[in-house]
This record gives structure tokens, C-alpha cells and sequence, in this order.
């Protein structure tokens, strides 16, 4: 792998102001961002945070596929998107625009990453005048970790293959200034197999808990033989008896939300989606139920009273050991 330009562009919080670097860097000289990139780049092809993406046929990154592009001039378009934005917020923060050119074999990538920054100290010595062993507040310093990533994406400039990062709040801004569609990674699609269990069990007058619940026992079950499953699938392993109005209903929720893509079982597994469940009550309870260590459909039992209240039952679970 070669880093072979990179240049950072900021969003200074205090003034107010969008600051464009006008050259790339020097990476003889600065080493400690040729390591974060490289370590970075990695993260971003390998993390199960990120989604791919499509981009739209008149988007602008389609015009410097396969094509010697104005480096600079790209970056800077791109980044000024996201800081007007910022700009025009509430609450503005400082912020550290990312841009390198990866060769990868055959393959170059332009890597984006909007960088989180947070005050600290940071201990200089400085023999020459007179200074040693100083502590120096900064408030822009950049953490060298993959969540500090809050925006970027990763386009492979020979296919047109993109991986974007970023949250919800973050998504339409992104989407805008890639001109693209993100398509649900197996975090959000998991989320919009939730949803619609919610929709179907209100609409069934069903509690909506042990539905959950068995979706992930259905993962957790077929996690020694399965590497991923369709999320309708998931849906009808729930209800075994989904109705044509239902059916319809998970047809157009999952294109609206762009769930495209099968659910990564090892990806559930990650954040312990799969593995637990907690279930919160109005009154501050919280129960954490291990979905793979128990038979869901023999343990609990959630039972209204005339007025509305609920009480949970679990059976057979043993002693209490603590």
C-alpha cells in the first residue's frame, strides 16, 4: 500500500471560518499521519460501521473515475459541502477533514475522514528556550481510533465502489454531498427488521417484546451454519403466517430504507445484537435475557392486567445468584 497525497482541510469553530489547504502534505515529514491513514484505511475497508454505496449517475465523483482529477480542488468541494453545513448549526465544532490518494496493487482509493477532535494536554520539552517537560493545552487533538471517524467514505476510482461512514443525523448531508444512496449496512437494516416487528405486532394487538426476541434467537440459532440471512426471511421465520397486507408492508419498508443487503451474522454477533436482549420497564427495571443460552418461548411470560400494567414472569431460570 502507498499514501501517495493527502491533504486536511478544518473547520475553525471559534471564528467561524473554513480553512483550505492550498498543498499536499509532505509525508517525509510528517510520518504520524502517513501511520493514522494507513491504520485508518484499513479499518474503513474491514468495519462492519460502514455501508456501501451507491452513486447516483450525475454525481460528480462518477467525472474523476479513471481519470488524472484535480486533487485539490475535489477535496475542497467536497469538504466545503459539509462545512456550510456545520456552519449553519446550532452548536458548531471544530473539525478535521481527512483526504488521501491510497495505491493499493492495482487499485487506488480516495479515503475521506472527518476526524473528531477534544481538548487535552500535551507535554512538550523544549531544551533550547529554556522550556522542559511543559504541559500544552490543545483543543483540536485527533484520537488515532476509527469511531473518531464521524464522516468519510473510501471510493475505489477504478469501479466506482463506495463505503461511507456516518450516523443518522449525518446521513442526508452525506448522501448530498456524494450524491449518492446509502444502502443500510447489517447494523441498520436489523433496525428496520425491529421496526417492522413493532408494526406487525401493533397491528396484531401483540406484545411486541417476545417477537423481538425470537428474531434473535432465530440469528443465535443459525449462527453455526449460516453466515448471513435475508432480512424477509428473518421476518417469516417470526411470523410463520404473514399475511399478503404484511408481506406488502415489508416489501415497501425495506426499499424505502434501502435494505438491500443480507444481515451479517457475524456482524450481529459483534455488538452483541444477537447475543442479548434487555428489556426496560416505565418503573427503571431493566432485565438482561443471554437470547442464546435460554428457550425464550418457555421462560417468559408478559401478562397484562385490566388496567394496561404489565408484569413479567420468567420461569425455570434457576436460582438467583446475585
Amino acid at each position: 500500500m502507498a499514501i501517495t497525497k493527502v491533504v486536511i482541510h478544518s473547520l475553525d469553530a471559534e471564528n467561524k471560518r473554513m480553512l483550505f489547504s492550498e498543498r499536499v502534505l509532505n509525508l517525509s515529514q510528517h510520518q504520524e499521519v502517513e501511520a493514522l491513514i494507513s491504520k485508518l484505511f484499513k479499518s474503513f475497508k474491514n468495519s462492519a460501521s460502514t455501508s456501501r454505496a451507491l452513486l447516483n449517475e450525475t454525481s460528480k465523483f462518477r467525472e474523476i473515475l479513471n481519470t488524472k482529477f484535480d486533487f485539490l480542488d475535489t477535496t475542497q468541494t467536497y469538504a466545503k459541502t459539509i462545512f456550510m453545513s456545520r456552519l449553519m448549526g446550532e452548536i458548531v465544532k471544530d473539525s478535521n477533514m481527512v483526504f488521501a490518494q491510497i495505491d493499493e496493487q492495482e487499485t487506488t482509493y480516495l479515503l475521506c475522514m472527518e476526524m473528531k477532535s477534544r481538548p487535552a494536554y500535551i507535554k512538550t520539552t523544549e531544551v533550547e528556550q529554556g522550556v522542559e517537560n511543559s504541559l500544552k493545552h490543545n483543543m483540536v487533538v485527533l484520537s488515532d481510533t476509527f469511531t473518531s471517524v464521524e464522516t468519510g467514505f473510501n471510493l475505489d476510482l477504478s469501479t466506482g465502489e463506495l463505503k461511507v461512514k456516518t450516523s443518522i443525523e449525518n446521513e442526508d448531508l452525506v448522501m448530498e454531498a456524494l450524491e449518492c444512496q446509502i444502502i443500510a449496512n447489517t447494523k441498520n437494516a436489523f433496525s428496520v427488521v425491529s421496526a417492522l416487528v413493532s408494526s406487525i405486532s401493533e397491528s396484531r394487538q401483540e406484545e411486541r417484546t417476545p417477537h423481538i426476541l425470537k428474531a434473535k434467537q432465530v440469528l443465535s440459532d443459525h449462527m453455526t451454519y449460516l453466515e448471513e440471512i435475508e432480512s424477509k426471511d428473518l421476518l417469516s421465520a417470526v411470523y410463520e403466517d404473514l399475511n399478503d397486507e404484511e408481506l406488502s408492508l415489508i416489501d415497501s419498508t425495506l426499499e424505502e430504507h434501502l435494505v438491500q443487503d443480507n444481515l451479517i451474522l457475524n456482524d450481529l454477533k459483534r455488538g452483541s445484537v444477537i447475543s442479548k436482549h434487555k428489556i426496560v420497564t416505565e418503573s427503571g427495571i431493566e432485565i438482561i435475557i443471554p437470547v442464546g443460552d435460554v428457550n425464550i418461548d418457555s421462560i417468559l411470560d408478559i401478562v397484562y392486567n385490566e388496567q394496561g400494567q404489565v408484569s413479567i414472569h420468567l420461569n425455570n431460570i434457576g436460582k438467583i445468584i446475585s
